[in-house]
């Protein structure tokens, strides 16, 4: 991951020479030349020295570089629906495609969080191709893929075998009075509608806006799923990321669902090639944890890729994005501890005692009403409890990369993060192999 502090000392690269040095290639890509040329475009970006930036050219071209970034992205999601139309799509370009995104996204991040607030883009970034009057131009059968400003979404946005910056799916319905509405499934609470400022409003910090071309359609899928959910029976939340199987729902689900079965059409979104894998081979154990049985899934992200829509927009938070970037990091670090050093997730007697509690109370009459938006009563015992003890562990790794951290509030890099994780791992491992119970997380997290 593109690690981008800027520093005045020891500037030796022009970082708007360089993207653009590293972009120019994917103006001209084919279907062929997709996979190479995004790779160099990641790995250009994975190597950038971030203490060796022009601070200079950065503020003064910083923008442009933002700007540069985006154009390239969207021209990419044009290319993707290009190629899949023309069968010449392939998973070797997807994948590539993922992560060249990945790294761009980061970019942009880095370079919004070094520029002075008056001389940033807007705060939405548009495709021109596509009008788009900001928050308030939402329209019926838009999708939002979104990031919550919580640990807990950073574990969404890594799960799969390519990380992700996105943790959720909503579908937006507009109804006659042109209120916006969130359709959406939470664990906690299955399939839901909710007011779309109060959506926007509970911590939210990525957005990014994708509108299918077929507004009629668009407008029909968005009306049915809103209507079913808010006039019909409970539905509740899928914990098997069935994305096939509709009578329960995840979030990720709710488009293919939409404009699929509900509007009497194949399940088609996202396409196959866009669909996320669980790297089960090397992380056996935590998926069995926390009852994931499959392979794929439709993750948050997947639908970045897929060809039906067209990208919009997209919106971040620029004053979250160094806390974001921590989450990541720790999520990002557990996972690979468990993928490359055989690492496990234990789950302990205690959470199981405590789902069961706290569903318990969830299903008794009058008080369960407490506690109606943290735990649903139908929820999946066995992924709750290995759902807890996973996030346990990892605010045990959050927690200490705070205490490593210090008093440092500064800008600290996404390289910096990781090695600091990577001292917190051997320290804490030293802690358990002296005393077990002293441990801040690897008696929940640790080599098998």
């Amino acid at each position: 991951m593109l690690a981008f502090v800027l520093a005045a000392e020891a500037a030796h690269f022009n970082l708007s020479r360089e993207v653009e040095g590293l972009l120019a290639p994917t103006d001209a890509m084919t279907a062929e030349t997709c996979a190479p040329i995004l790779e160099q475009v990641y790995t250009g970006l994975e190597a950038m020295e971030p203490s060796e930036a022009d601070l200079g050219d950065v503020v003064a071209n910083g923008a442009w570089v933002v700007q540069r970034s985006w154009a390239a992205r969207v021209a990419l999601h044009g290319h993707l629906r290009d190629w899949h139309q023309a069968g010449q799509l392939t998973a070797e370009c997807m994948r590539s495609t993922r992560r060249a995104d990945l790294a761009l996204r980061y970019l942009e991040d880095y370079v919004l969080e070094a520029l002075p607030e008056g001389i940033r883009p807007p705060d939405w970034l548009t495709n021109p191709s596509v009008p788009f009057a900001g928050r308030e131009g939402l329209e019926s059968g838009d999708v939002l893929v979104t990031r919550a400003n919580a640990l807990s979404s950073a574990g969404i946005a890594h799960m799969g075998r390519v990380d992700s910056q996105f943790s959720h799916n909503v579908l937006v319905y507009v109804d006659e009075r042109r209120r916006a509405w969130a359709v959406m499934a939470y664990l906690e609470q299955g399939a839901l509608v909710e007011p779309m400022d109060e959506f926007l409003s509970s911590g939210v910090d990525r957005v990014v806006v994708l509108r299918h071309p077929d507004r009629a359609l668009a407008a029909k899928a968005a009306h049915a799923a809103w209507d079913r959910i808010a006039n019909g029976e409970p539905i509740d939340y899928d914990a098997d990321f069935d994305y096939d199987d509709h009578s329960a729902l995840f979030c990720s689900e709710i488009a293919r669902w939409a404009f699929g079965e509900l509007s009497g059409l194949p399940d088609t979104i996202p396409i196959e090639l866009a669909l996320s894998r669980f790297d089960r081979e090397h992380n056996r154990a935590m998926f069995d944890a926390i009852g994931v049985d499959r392979d794929v899934t439709s993750a948050p992200a997947d639908l970045l890729f897929d060809p039906t829509f067209d990208l919009v927009a997209e919106w971040r938070h620029v004053d979250d994005l160094s806390l974001l970037r921590r989450y990541d990091a720790v999520v990002e670090s557990a996972m690979t501890w468990m993928e490359e050093r055989d690492y496990e997730l234990e789950v302990l007697p205690r959470h199981e005692r405590f789902i069961e509690a706290a569903l318990a109370v969830r299903r008794t009459p009058m008080v369960g009403r407490l506690i109606k938006k943290r735990i649903h009563p139908n929820g999946d015992l066995r992924f709750l409890v290995g759902a807890w003890a996973l996030q346990e562990a990892i605010t045990g790794v959050e927690e200490d990369l705070y205490a490593a951290l210090g008093d440092d509030v500064g800008p600290v890099s996404y390289a910096e993060l990781r090695t600091l994780l990577e001292q917190v791992r051997v320290a804490d491992l030293e802690r358990w192999k002296t005393d077990p119970g002293s441990s801040h997380f690897t008696e929940l997290l640790h080599p098998r």
